[in-house]
């Protein structure tokens, strides 16, 4: 009798075990999967965040976007064209997946984009450059960025003026470029001009 208790008490607790177990890993789906902005007729994902005018290629936010970056997506914005401004209207991008995690905008290999007006919030790297040229950061703010709040690699012939990095960014905008591989830092809390 004592036998049949244990075994019957052993497979209850091991279903339980393992439906537990499937229930955390699939746990809720993801509430976000990524953006981009592109030269196209909806601007990519602008019209599901904000307004589009494609006449000059901007995309301007209409509400605060939330982004969960993770394994999965660690990209909340990608700007995915030549010549696109991403005008925030000092509306926030944020992380939302606990503590700061992935980026807040990604430019790859693309010219004449303008990111101005963000309120970037809980993010590895808030901005980040790589390969492109002729890049405007404008009028941004920092908060609670972990690694760098402005990242540009191996970017030429940009302009980086009255962004403001607050609390624990530790470092304020990191520049690395081919084929010196130099790099210069601005601290925590400092305006970047």
């Amino acid at each position: 009798m004592k036998t049949i208790k244990l075994i019957t008490l052993l497979l209850f607790a091991s279903l339980m075990f393992t439906a537990l177990s499937q229930h955390a890993q699939a746990g809720p789906p993801p509430a976000f999967v990524g953006y981009t902005i592109s030269d196209d007729a909806t601007g990519g994902d602008c019209n599901t965040i904000g307004v589009w005018d494609s006449s000059t290629k901007t995309c301007v936010l209409t509400q605060d976007v939330e982004c969960i970056t993770n394994a999965t997506t660690d990209i909340c914005m990608e700007i995915q064209s030549d010549d696109i401004v991403f005008n925030c209207k000092e509306h926030q991008l944020f992380d939302n997946f606990g503590g700061p995690s992935g980026t807040g905008v990604r430019i790859l290999g693309h010219s004449g984009v303008k990111i101005k007006r963000c309120d970037f919030d809980n993010f590895d790297i808030g901005i980040q450059v790589l390969n492109s040229d002729n890049i405007n950061i404008l009028l941004n703010t920092f908060t609670f960025t972990d690694l760098q709040s402005i990242n540009l690699q191996s970017t030429d012939s940009s302009y980086i003026v009255g962004n403001e990095a607050l609390d624990r960014s530790s470092v304020g905008a990191y520049f690395w470029s081919h084929p010196n591989e130099r790099a210069r830092r601005c601290g925590d809390g400092q305006l970047l001009r």
